[in-house]
């Protein structure tokens, strides 16, 4: 039986029932992979890998020239004033109406202004044919697969994000308590310093078990394409806490190279 769950945390470490700040998950990492629950042991995702190449071409270049001039519409924005009256106040005092006459008041607004006047006229000559270079995407996809272990079959609320190569807001909220969301520090005391990577779980049945730095390790001959697999531990969750998360030292490779 597949389970569709979508993340429902646009929000990162993490958002209590108690508080609703959103902060985007994509400052603190440059990788962000949602993961789809499919059995209570698995789930899966994706990561895409860009390399850019530059590919042989040609393109023609020419000589600019002043050849003369032309008429063309010239445009331009100017303040436009006038001294407007505004209309009478008027109040009833003791049965009997009274009016004040308001002062002028000089307003301005913008108008567009166009006029026909002569302009150099360019042209083109000395056309030739050179080489060049164009840039051309290839993208390469890598399957990411977790592994779960410890929980039970009738697990379905269970939602997964990984995340990695951590970015310098990560590191400043880690460092600086009064820096990170207001209810994120319980997340943020599971994780360490020097953690590249994190995978972040939401569920009411089960929590991360805490130090499995190992759930993520990648092959030292790791190329763009080649799988990823994760491996976790769960446990009973016995908090009114639903966001646990664990962090490793390893990290993906760039996902843009050249």
């Amino acid at each position: 039986m597949k389970y569709a769950l979508s993340l429902l945390f646009p929000v990162i470490l993490l958002m209590t029932a108690c508080d609703q700040t959103e902060l985007s998950i994509y400052q603190y990492a440059a990788v962000v992979t949602p993961l789809t629950l499919n059995s209570p042991h698995q789930a899966t995702g994706s990561v895409t890998f860009t390399h850019t190449m530059l590919v042989p071409g040609t393109k023609e270049v020419c000589d600019s020239v002043a050849c003369g001039t032309q008429w063309a519409n010239v445009c331009g924005y100017v303040d436009q004033c006038n001294d407007v009256t505004p209309p009478p106040v008027c109040t009833i005092v003791d049965r009997v109406r009274k009016c004040s006459q308001g002062l002028p008041q000089n307003v301005c607004n913008v108008v567009k202004q166009c006029h026909e006047q002569t302009v150099t006229k360019y042209c083109q000559t000395n056309c030739k044919t050179v080489s060049t270079t164009y840039p051309v995407q290839q993208y390469t996809y890598s399957a990411v697969t977790l592994n779960i272990l410890g929980a039970s079959a009738e697990t379905s609320d269970m939602q997964l994000e990984f995340a990695s190569r951590m970015t310098d807001v990560f590191r400043l909220a880690y460092s600086d308590p009064s820096t990170r969301p207001e209810g994120s520090s319980d997340i943020f005391n599971q994780l360490q310093a020097n953690d590249q990577s994190v995978l972040i779980l939401r569920s009411q049945q089960y929590q991360l078990v805490p130090g499995q730095q190992a759930f993520f390790n990648l092959p030292s001959n790791f190329q763009p394409g080649d799988p990823i697999i994760l491996t976790v531990q769960v446990q009973i969750n016995d908090s009114e806490n639903p966001y646990s998360a664990v962090g490793a030292t390893a990290e993906l490779p760039s996902l843009q190279t050249q």
